[in-house]
């Protein structure tokens, strides 16, 4: 018997000595929610950064088509912007300053393939038509300069573009080196934006950093 009672005073001591007061629960639950912060905003900055990569990369891709198509082409391609316009609203809402289209100056064809016509015969003049579909940036990534437009406020349209010549330059609009910043939609301070510049007259892409400028697409 003796012994049996000390072996049960002995797990009664275990349990008693085992248990978690309220103050050491409370202070595990403050390091769980504590590294739950952390560990979300690390998830969330990482991608928001991936989230300007993946646009920026989307966006070299789409200007090195336009201007190859326009340099086996003769020209007449154009990089086309979505902005603010009014047309972007409804089922395109989210077009708005985060979406971009490839349009060539053609001649619209009918479903055989042959210009379409008007009343006496004549083909129709050509005009803008689309040659891909729009691409849409990442979620949660626009387009910008200033922190507030597209580009340089002297040249905001109702649908900005860039138009590539034969020999792959820009031959529109005229205002030089073209740059775009691409940041996230959250309002930071300072404002995290990733910024391109494509040259006046070779159409080559580079990305600014705030040290140095690198060459991502020279040709």
């Amino acid at each position: 018997m003796n012994d049996v009672g000390c072996i049960s005073g002995y797990f009664l001591c275990c349990k008693s000595r085992c248990g978690f007061t309220l103050l050491e629960l409370l202070v595990v639950v403050m390091l769980i929610a504590l590294l739950s912060a952390v560990g979300l905003s690390g998830v969330s900055n990482l991608t928001q950064i991936q989230g300007r990569k993946g646009a920026v990369a989307s966006l070299i891709s789409g200007i090195r088509l336009a201007q190859t198509y326009a340099v086996t082409n003769d020209g007449n391609v154009r990089i086309v912007f979505a902005t603010d316009d009014p047309a972007f609203s409804g089922a395109f809402e989210s077009y708005k300053n985060a979406a971009f289209i490839l349009m060539h100056y053609t001649q619209e064809l009918d479903s055989n393939g042959k210009p379409l016509v008007d009343s006496n015969n004549n083909p129709l003049p050509p005009k803008w038509l689309p040659l891909t579909s729009w691409t849409r940036l990442p979620t949660g990534v626009i387009f910008s300069a200033s922190q507030t437009e597209i580009f340089k406020p002297m040249y905001r349209q109702a649908m900005s573009f860039i138009e590539f010549d034969e020999m792959g330059g820009v031959k529109q609009p005229s205002i030089g080196d073209i740059d775009i910043f691409i940041r996230d939609v959250r309002d930071t301070s300072p404002v995290i934006a990733e910024q391109l510049r494509v040259n006046e007259f070779t159409g080559s892409v580079f990305y600014l950093s705030r040290d140095e400028i690198s060459v991502i697409d020279q040709q």
